[in-house]
């Protein structure tokens, strides 16, 4: 049965709960796991299975406005692989996916979820037309919506739209890698971590300034990045968690359990 673990007071002490799931597939180790929240009482879950075809079928789970009972989307309208989903209120979200670029790596939802449609206007580099492409799971801050996209040929940028998806801009900036972390604070303060070489970048003015702010060996790896105010924030990767207090230029190791477990898994 997939497990979600939560934390109310910044990781000091962690608490899990079962989701209720309805399809003997879904209590499998195989399943795939999406997750966005806004609160505890706004949670959006995708449990997906890759199919004997090379397709995946996708459940979406989702509570919210304080219900009671988790209500289910069964068998969504997306056949490729899901690599984020987020939602910016009730009805408007968004779903990245890991696909042949020459088709859409976005779709949206303005229903909660009953009917997505791809997005076929995000713009990319000039020259990348085919190859396979990863959409990373949509960021929302202050009504600024950024896609990062990693390209097969290790070119990573990122997408921006100013109106909840309905025109686009592409980042005056790309990184040659294939392992990135990404997190917004604010529409004005975010980040990105260069998870091959562990370079961390703090990009200000909507998107549109990078500043390389260090260079650390520990954030290798790293795949999961958090900034919660302009100076403290999270990362980890898929054995430590890393933090900083000085906008991530420097980071230390933080030893944690969650229930009796030592390291993620």
């Amino acid at each position: 049965m997939p497990a979600i673990f939560y934390t109310v007071n910044r990781g000091e002490r962690w608490s899990e709960f079962i989701l209720p799931v309805e399809e003997d597939w879904e209590k499998s180790t195989d399943v795939q796991v999406q997750l966005h929240a806004t609160n505890m009482d706004s949670i959006w879950i995708v449990l997906s299975r890759k199919l004997a075809s090379n397709k995946f079928e996708h459940n979406l789970y989702y509570l919210k406005t304080k219900a009671k009972a988790w209500k289910v989307i069964k068998n969504i309208s997306i056949s490729d692989s899901i690599s984020g989903i987020t939602f910016i209120n009730d009805l408007v979200g968004f779903i990245s996916l890991q696909k042949q670029y020459e088709t859409s790596t976005v779709f949206k939802t303005i229903n909660g979820g009953e009917s997505w449609q791809a997005i076929k206007d995000i713009p990319s580099l000039e020259g990348i037309n085919t190859g396979t492409a990863m959409a990373y799971k949509a960021i929302y801050k202050n009504n600024l919506l950024v896609i990062p996209t990693k390209m097969n040929d290790d070119k990573f940028l990122m997408n921006y739209s100013f109106d909840k998806g309905n025109s686009w801009h592409i980042s005056n900036k790309t990184i040659n890698t294939n392992k990135v972390a990404v997190s917004f604070f604010s529409s004005y303060y975010g980040w990105v971590i260069n998870s091959e070489n562990g370079s961390v970048y703090q990009i200000i003015k909507k998107g549109s300034k990078w500043i390389k702010i260090s260079s650390n060996p520990l954030l290798k790896n790293v795949f999961c990045l958090h900034f919660f105010n302009r100076r403290k924030g999270w990362a980890c990767n898929k054995k430590e968690i890393f933090t900083t207090k000085d906008r991530g230029i420097t980071w230390k190791k933080v030893v944690y359990k969650i229930n009796n477990i030592d390291k993620l898994v």
